[in-house]
């Protein structure tokens, strides 16, 4: 996972400029205080229509322009790069936790946050063995296993550039919010989120054992390697932050394959794939 998010950082190079961070902005004291934010937003003056619109219907954005082209294959990328080249003050309103709070808290907070992010992003309707259901957005999944794969690298760093990593995350993850066909997930919806698992598993209890039981093997199992790597994250977290509900919960919201068009998901990941692989090897 570690070399997969390096991957992408080489192949994207995307700049979150920091240059237009204001810090401290929002006096907020966890990142679901932000997210809150965010939400209210979206209902008071309808912010991603505002910030995506702006963006894509610009034309120095189009693809005639030749702005990063490189990325029109993985269509959701390519529409960040623009939220993101374009920018918006809610991007760079940056909140107090980010500076005040420990690194490790900061984690603990983020990663429970952006798990309740995860779990009221709406995915897709779907019948299968297991009837009709409602999958986990493809695109949240990485909200979780980006984090952890931007944490292994930056447990490297010193703390002010871990810091700086934990900055350009949470902006990544508004241009996110702002670009995807998903609804932001509303206020009532994250409060009511928090409110469910606002507890911790017994992790000898019968029905909690018996549903990891069930998640695990089928994770092994998958075809869809986001399904593996977000069961593996949240078992992981689980594990480390008092036996959570919420990453059980997030551990067993598989996402759907997105169909991004015909051989083009195979020539990106191959472009990825190059800048990790000898000439003449990929």
């Amino acid at each position: 996972m570690i070399l997969e998010g390096l991957a992408y950082m080489v192949h994207t190079a995307l700049s979150t400029h920091p240059e237009r961070f204001v810090h401290g902005a929002e006096q907020e004291g966890r990142p679901l205080d932000s997210f809150l934010r965010i939400a209210a937003e979206e209902r008071r003056v309808a912010i991603r229509s505002q910030v995506f619109e702006a963006a894509i219907s610009n034309e120095k954005y189009s693809e005639a322009s030749g702005f990063r082209t490189d990325l029109i294959a993985s269509e959701t990328q390519w529409q960040v790069a623009k939220v993101l080249e374009e920018g918006h003050p809610i991007l760079y309103r940056l909140p107090t936790w980010i500076d005040e709070l420990p690194i490790d808290e900061a984690l603990e907070k983020l990663y429970k946050d952006v798990a309740l992010l995860f779990l009221t992003t709406p995915g897709e309707r779907v019948v299968d063995d297991d009837g009709e259901r409602t999958t986990g957005n493809f695109l949240a999944t990485h909200f979780l296993t980006s984090l952890w794969g931007a944490e292994r690298v930056a447990g490297y760093l010193p703390v002010e550039e871990q810091r700086a990593v934990l900055k350009a995350y949470y902006v990544t993850i508004v241009s996110f919010l702002l670009t995807t066909r998903a609804a932001i997930p509303s206020v009532e919806a994250l409060l009511g989120a928090q409110e469910e698992h606002d507890c911790d598993d017994d992790p000898d209890d019968r029905v909690v054992v018996a549903q990891w039981n069930s998640i695990l093997p089928k994770a092994v199992a998958e075809n869809e390697a986001h399904n593996t790597m977000l069961a593996y994250v949240a078992r992981r977290l689980w594990q480390r932050y008092g036996h959570w509900k919420g990453f059980r919960a997030a551990a067993g919201r598989f996402t759907s394959t997105p169909n991004i068009g015909p051989g083009r998901a195979a020539h990106f990941f191959m472009d990825i794939l190059r800048h990790f692989m000898p000439p003449n090897q990929t």
